[in-house]
């Protein structure tokens, strides 16, 4: 990660027991491993950020336009990666003051879609 194409990661590697992610030559501590494991649906959220930004990067080709990729890592990249980590430290600190509003929402008085007013025509217009 020192701006030169040669620096580019093509990789990355988190140990657990010293907290640390290392992304190419560039190292971010200390990043908890609640962090690290946090996943929404099956998907590992800070894992499928960086696959994306690696080098090759991740995801399905469809187009040469797929290969058209940045050349150095930036230090947006850097701001944006620590970014999506304290979002990820501030979640996974409040996991249990969320997962109680959720369990609020779900024990909540519920409705039926045919008790809303049917929109007519004009609502049902697409937007110009």
């Amino acid at each position: 990660m020192n701006g030169s194409e040669s620096g580019y990661p093509t990789d990355y590697e988190y140990e657990a027991g010293k907290k640390t992610l290392r992304v190419g030559d560039g190292t971010f501590a200390p990043v908890e491993t609640a962090v690290w494991e946090f996943e929404v649906s099956g998907m590992h959220v800070l894992r499928s950020w960086l696959d994306y930004r690696m080098k090759n990067g991740a995801g399905r080709k469809s187009s040469p336009l797929d290969d058209i990729r940045p050349r150095v890592w930036s230090a947006e990249f850097t701001e944006e990666l620590l970014r999506v980590i304290w979002i990820l430290e501030r979640t996974t600190e409040l996991g249990a003051q969320l997962d109680k509003l959720l369990d609020e929402v779900i024990d909540g008085d519920t409705f039926d879609a045919s008790s809303l007013p049917a929109p007519d025509d004009s609502q049902r217009q697409a937007p110009k």
